[in-house]
């Protein structure tokens, strides 16, 4: 078989796996006031995010428009719709901490990434997001890393971080 068919064969197999998955999980919920937002989340759990091609099975098997899923996915900050990497980064924008340069973080996070925030390396690596605020304003600018956060974020601790992060991708 060529190797494009595999990978297509590969691909289907995956996505009825998936919409299996979260056939139980719907099944699990039917008789619940309510379901979708619990449902949502065990998806998030399961996957790691809401793929968009399986928020179509839940309109579908729940009978409610697409886009009431849609919106009740997207108004959350917590769902997310694209798929993470293994680690996550989170940089803090909020007006104290910009005042203490995170903008300067986060330029040398995107740069030693090479992506913008709120994308994954195409490794799948790293997700770089931004954030409003964590609510800890005299400890700025804060660097939030796999829900460590780190304090008082300057070029020498984001070096840390890279020099963290980069052990652990060899050690794998």
């Amino acid at each position: 078989m060529p190797s494009e068919e595999r990978e297509m064969k590969d691909k289907n197999e995956k996505n009825k796996n998936d919409e299996n998955k979260v056939l139980e999980i719907i099944k699990k919920y039917s008789g619940t006031k309510s379901p979708l937002l619990s449902i949502l989340e065990e998806i998030q759990q399961n996957f790691g995010y809401i793929p968009k091609s399986l928020m179509l099975t839940i309109s579908e098997q729940l009978g409610i428009p697409l886009s009431r899923v849609y919106s009740v996915a997207t108004f959350y900050n917590d769902f997310k719709k694209e798929k993470r990497g293994q680690h996550l980064i989170r940089i803090c924008l909020g007006t104290a901490c910009c005042v203490k340069e995170a903008d300067a973080n986060l330029e040398l996070l995107e740069k030693a990434f090479g992506i913008k925030a709120g994308s994954t390396t195409p490794d799948n690596f790293v997700t770089l997001e931004t954030v409003n605020c964590f609510g800890a304003c005299n400890l700025g600018p804060i660097v939030e890393v796999d829900g460590k956060i780190i304090s008082k974020v300057d070029g020498k601790k984001i070096k840390n971080i890279l020099n963290g992060l980069k052990k652990n991708k060899n050690a794998k």
